[in-house]
């Protein structure tokens, strides 16, 4: 009766802990956040061009992660174009956030890069379209050859998309959920072996059952 009993528990709770976060996850996955990344400019030390060359890269690293649904450049520019809407000097929060509703995104991206002494630094700030308010501001610096800055491009949208957060919340999944199954899995067979050695009718075998607290 214990084996029939436990067995179904068992793999019941095993189903639970093990699908229920990859159903979450796919949840999330098949609605991913509209962004668009509007402009990186220039604070001095770097081009125009070069500025426009981290704002790509920063588009690809975002596009690369598979958490957005990222509005390709030439797209951008078009729509904006058609609504009569300049992006020079478009930096500051009314800017982007007017943008994005053009857009019909919801988040939009602004930067600036400049350079100090001989430290490249580069501050990256994310709107929500819908609230008009900075849901993320992320600042690196940089000591080298402005084509560094390709790598900073990754780090930036990591953290952006709060990557390593996510892993420290989630536990590191999917290892945290393989390694409680296979706890649970292991908990359960001593649980079964227990039974089998405990009351077995087939046998006609009768072990103690322990006592808990011992010496009772």
């Amino acid at each position: 009766m214990k084996r029939i009993i436990t067995i179904p528990l068992l793999f019941s709770f095993i189903y639970y802990i093990l699908t229920i976060p990859c159903t979450r996850l796919i949840a999330q996955d098949s609605k991913p956040l509209t962004i668009a990344v509007l402009t990186i400019s220039s604070k001095g030390g770097v081009t125009e061009n070069e500025a426009a060359t981290l704002a790509d890269r920063l588009r690809s690293e975002l596009v690369n992660l598979n958490r957005f649904s990222v509005v390709e450049r030439g797209q951008m520019n078009a729509i904006l174009e058609e609504q009569g809407f300049s992006q020079s000097g478009c930096v500051g929060s009314e800017c982007a956030i007017e943008a994005g509703r053009l857009l019909g995104v919801r988040l939009m991206v602004t930067g600036d890069v400049g350079k100090i002494g001989d430290v490249l630094t580069i501050d990256v700030r994310v709107f929500d379209v819908t609230s008009g308010k900075i849901v993320r501001a992320i600042q690196e610096d940089y000591k080298g050859d402005v084509s560094g800055l390709l790598g900073v491009m990754k780090r930036i949208a990591q953290k952006l998309a709060g990557e390593k957060e996510a892993e420290q919340k989630s536990g590191g999944f999917p290892w945290l959920w393989l390694t409680l199954g296979a706890v649970v899995i292991g908990g359960g067979a001593a649980l079964l072996l227990a039974g089998g050695n405990g009351d077995d009718e087939e046998s006609g075998t009768t072990l103690p059952s322990p006592v808990w607290p011992p010496g009772k």
